[in-house]
């Protein structure tokens, strides 16, 4: 996250206000795309692994991999397809950013490095080898995209949205192989691998599938519409608050990489109050951090934003503290949507994520042209407390446990930092 943070600052700095905007456009439809691409596989790929390794058959987990790989490829070069044959430049026309179907190839490449990185990492997480799906997750390629972006403001001082986009590629596809060759040692350890039917992986996957869909419209759709009617220096404004407005979700991304597996070994075990214990104490320590940032950003969010992108940013300022409040009620309430998705009730999820991106699509689409991009925050606040709420219900319903912030004691904790045997 901090490697994503500075990367924005100096991408603020060496963009116009214009190139910026359009840089926010473009680096959503990667992020959307890669997370869509594989056709929700990544997500099925942790719980199927996960439970694989705690019942003792590496190889039905080794063939799990090769059949979540195979329909990852298939689903990408689907997405890759469209936006190559029109789908870029569409989106280019109706955001009112040419550079998007000028520079289709390169954010087709991008797309497809990023989509295979977020594979990768998650193949990893289902084996709790958390350090590797951390790595290969987004810190190496961050990292290294803030060094490139560095040397380029020490020798230039600006960058163009092309050469911002050849600066993915090579950040991302030395991340792709040197996680490859990791996983490809990983599986020959297992032993042979056992078939896998594509049933199974798709059962899971296709309703994560759609869930994610509906969850990247619900976390986009506010950039996708200021984009469609208002000026591009609005869209830079509101695509930095956004990414400031990470800082408040960062901790409880951090909890989310570490529980999921975590959440379907016990919940296959059946030590539900345990696992309820867990979630509800590592969602306090996301909340905590996540409480001072907001307060930050509530007091200062104006001189921040003209510190990180410069005079013209600070008019964000009610902008970024909103969404912050948005972001925190949906910190507090903890790890939900990925209790739903690891313990079977996935189709649960889809229909509460569908109904809330729906409501929020509507109200962030009329908003926009009532009261500008403030509305647009209005709206997509509103659309996250709505599907937390939802989410937070239906998880204690249907699981019987609770996964908003509790009573913290760290000798619970340390055992979603051991490795699985």
């Amino acid at each position: 996250m901090a490697a994503n943070f500075a990367a924005t600052v100096l991408l603020a700095r060496l963009l116009t206000q214009e190139a910026f905007g359009e840089y926010g456009l473009a680096s959503s439809l990667v992020t959307t795309g890669a997370l869509l691409a594989p056709l929700g596989v990544q997500y099925a790929a942790v719980r199927l692994v996960a439970t694989a390794m705690a019942t003792a058959r590496p190889g039905h987990a080794a063939g799990t991999v090769a059949t979540v790989l195979r329909y990852g490829l298939l689903g990408n070069a689907i997405v890759a397809g469209s936006l190559l044959l029109g789908g870029a430049a569409w989106l280019g026309d109706l955001w009112s950013a040419p550079a998007l179907g000028a520079s289709a190839a390169g954010i087709v490449a991008w797309l497809v490095l990023t989509s295979l990185q977020v594979l990768l990492s998650e193949v990893f997480r289902g084996f709790q080898d958390l350090k590797l799906a951390t790595l290969f997750g987004g810190v190496i390629s961050w990292t290294l995209t803030v060094i490139l972006l560095a040397v380029v403001w020490i020798a230039r001082g600006s960058i163009t949205l092309d050469q911002v986009i050849a600066i993915g590629i090579v950040a991302t596809v030395g991340n792709a192989i040197v996680a490859l060759a990791l996983l490809r040692r990983k599986l020959r350890s297992l032993g042979t691998p056992e078939r896998s039917p594509a049933a199974e992986v798709l059962g899971i996957a296709l309703p994560l599938w759609i869930n994610g869909i509906t969850a990247v419209i619900l976390g986009q759709v506010d950039l996708w519409i200021v984009g469609s009617y208002l000026p591009k220096s609005d869209v830079a404004i509101y695509f930095l608050a956004v990414r400031l407005v990470g800082m408040v979700t960062v901790w409880l991304l951090l909890v989310n990489t570490i529980v999921p597996p975590f959440i379907a070994e016990l919940y296959a075990r059946g030590e539900t109050k345990r696992l309820e214990r867990v979630l509800r104490q590592t969602a306090t320590l996301a909340g905590v951090p996540a409480f001072t940032v907001l307060l930050t950003f509530l007091l200062l969010g104006g001189a921040i934003l003209g510190l990180v992108g410069g005079a013209e940013y600070r008019a964000g300022a009610v902008v970024l503290a909103i969404l912050s409040v948005g972001q925190l009620v949906n910190v507090v309430g903890g790890s939900a949507s990925i209790t739903l998705a690891m313990t079977g009730y996935h189709t649960v999820q889809m229909w509460i994520t569908i109904a809330s991106s729906a409501a929020t699509v509507a109200a962030a689409w009329w908003a926009a042209q009532v009261a500008g991009m403030v509305g647009v925050a209005c709206a997509a606040a509103g659309g996250q407390l709505l599907i937390i709420l939802a989410t937070w219900l239906a998880t204690r319903w249907c699981t019987g446990m609770w996964t908003h912030a509790g009573p913290v004691r760290i000798a619970d904790l340390r055992t979603l930092l051991q490795p699985s045997k």
